[in-house]
């Protein structure tokens, strides 16, 4: 445990040299402004104003060269398995580095590092021997330093069949300038699929629903998630998540990174978060707990 404060000291500087190389974080009525996003009411786009279209002639030679043909069909072929090499990197990377082999049904260890220790957790509910559901809880508390907070919680329901539950919830507090403050809940929920598993760490994958609230307001869209966590060395565990999608008229992103430890069930960690919707972005350093069984 004694490398730990020197690696939260190094987390803490990095986080803040984040926080300030985004410059000026929290702008006045930030969530107001996301509010607006959401609901349709931002700024006007340039939707409409007019455009115009121009046709394009080609001119085609009649007679093709058949090695010229030859060699943009290997080019394209080439091009074509470059960029199935890049979409599934994702998803195959991951599998290769927990070494997933194949796509069995899977269990779960009371908690990460638990191979060769007896939990008392898992003793106080029951479970002290790998099970066909895991559960984790969070909760994590996030600051801009800039009159911009939050505070959240979150829930992963996993079990054999590698299909779960990711569902999470924000409550925003902003501090206005003049006087006052300004409120706004967010969150999302998603059917999630574990597609690589091992002893080094999980990753999923899963498509829900965002949704937003606040003041009379409420909106939702389509949500794509995907994260994980590796396990690199005892009691450290590294977390990354990103949200992706709609929520009403706006676009909704949310990329989470987090480095912590873990014993017997129980966990520290502390990161950074970015929320963005529409042309708003919040950044929070976060320090938050969890709780696994």
């Amino acid at each position: 445990m004694r490398p730990v404060a020197p690696l939260l000291r190094l987390t803490i500087a990095l986080s803040t040299l984040c926080l300030l190389a985004t410059g000026s974080i929290a702008n006045a009525q930030q969530l107001g402004a996301m509010k607006a996003a959401a609901a349709g009411s931002g700024s006007s786009s340039n939707s409409d104003s007019s455009r115009s279209t121009s046709k394009r002639k080609y001119s085609r030679d009649d007679e093709h060269d058949c090695d010229d043909d030859v060699a943009m069909t290997g080019l394209t072929e080439l091009s074509n398995k470059v960029i199935l090499a890049a979409l599934s990197s994702p998803f195959t990377i991951p599998r290769a580095v927990v070494t997933d082999a194949d796509w069995n049904a899977i269990e779960f260890p009371v908690f990460p590092y638990s191979e060769d220790r007896t939990s008392p957790l898992g003793d106080l509910f029951g479970d002290t021997e790998p099970s066909d559901w895991q559960t984790v809880l969070r909760g994590q508390y996030g600051d801009d330093f800039d009159g911009l907070s939050h505070a959240s919680g979150r829930l992963l329901l996993d079990n054999w069949t590698r299909f779960g539950i990711d569902t999470e919830f924000f409550y925003r507090h902003e501090d206005l300038p003049a006087s006052g403050s300004d409120q706004l809940w967010t969150g999302d929920a998603n059917i999630v699929y574990t597609f690589a598993k091992g002893e080094l760490g999980q990753f999923r994958t899963g498509i829900g629903v965002n949704w937003l609230a606040g003041a009379g307001q409420s909106d939702s869209g389509f949500n794509f998630t995907y994260g994980g966590e590796l396990y690199p060395a005892e009691p450290f565990v590294i977390t990354g998540d990103i949200d992706w999608g709609r929520i009403g008229d706006a676009s909704l992103f949310h990329g989470r990174a987090n480095i912590g430890i873990t014993r017997n069930g129980w966990g520290l960690f502390t990161g950074y978060d970015y929320f963005s919707i529409g042309k708003t972005d919040l950044h929070s350093w976060i320090n938050g707990f969890e709780l696994r069984f």
